[in-house]
C-alpha cells in the first residue's frame, strides 16, 4: 500500500524516485482515483495518523470554474484566483498518455511545501466527492485495515463541448 522508497513512481506532487503517499479521505475517492475497470478487484486500506499533521489545504478554494476577469482585480480577488488554480492544477485529472514533464509545476510547488516543514498537501479529487491528501513522510501514517471491493459499475455523464477538434 506504501510506495517503495527507492522506487518511487513519478506523481503529482513528488518527482520520480522520491516517494510521497498518496491517501484519501473517503474510500470512494480512492477507489475512483486508480480508474478501476468493470469486474476488477481493488484493496482500500485505512490509516491513522501517527501524529497531528501539518497540511496545506488547497480545497478551500475549491471552485467548479475559474475566475476571468475583465479588468484587473483587487488583491483578494487575485489571491482567490491564485488558490483556486492551484487546486485545480492538483485536482485535474491525469491520464497515462499525459507527459511527465506536466507534472513539473505541481511537483515544485509540493516540494516548496514540503520545505517549509509541512507534511503535505490536500486537495479535491475531480473523481469524487471527498479530498486527496499527499503525504510527503511514509511514515506519518500507520496501516490499520484494508478490504477488498468488486467493481460493479461505472458511471460517465456527457455533454457537449463545441469544440472542433472532436468533430
Amino acid at each position: 500500500m506504501r510506495p517503495l522508497p527507492d522506487s518511487a513512481s513519478e506523481g503529482r506532487a513528488n518527482p520520480k524516485g522520491i516517494p510521497c503517499l498518496y491517501v484519501a479521505s473517503q474510500k470512494e475517492t480512492a477507489m475512483s482515483e486508480i480508474r478501476p475497470w468493470l469486474g476488477s478487484i481493488i484493496s482500500v486500506a485505512r490509516f491513522t495518523n501517527s501524529k497531528e499533521l501539518r497540511v496545506i489545504d488547497f480545497s478551500r478554494h475549491h471552485t467548479n470554474k475559474l475566475p476571468i476577469y475583465l479588468s484587473e482585480p483587487d488583491e483578494a480577488k487575485r489571491i482567490e484566483a491564485v488558490w483556486t488554480n492551484l487546486d485545480k492544477a492538483f485536482s485535474q485529472p491525469v491520464t497515462n498518455s499525459d507527459q511527465k514533464s506536466d507534472y513539473a509545476p505541481t511537483q515544485i510547488i509540493a516540494e516548496l511545501v514540503k520545505s517549509l516543514g509541512y507534511d503535505g498537501i490536500a486537495f479535491r479529487s475531480s473523481l469524487g466527492q471527498g479530498h486527496n491528501l499527499a503525504l510527503f513522510d511514509l511514515n506519518s501514517v500507520n496501516f490499520k485495515d484494508s478490504s477488498l471491493f468488486r467493481v460493479n459499475d461505472v458511471q460517465f455523464s456527457f455533454e457537449s463541448s463545441n469544440d472542433e477538434r472532436y468533430i
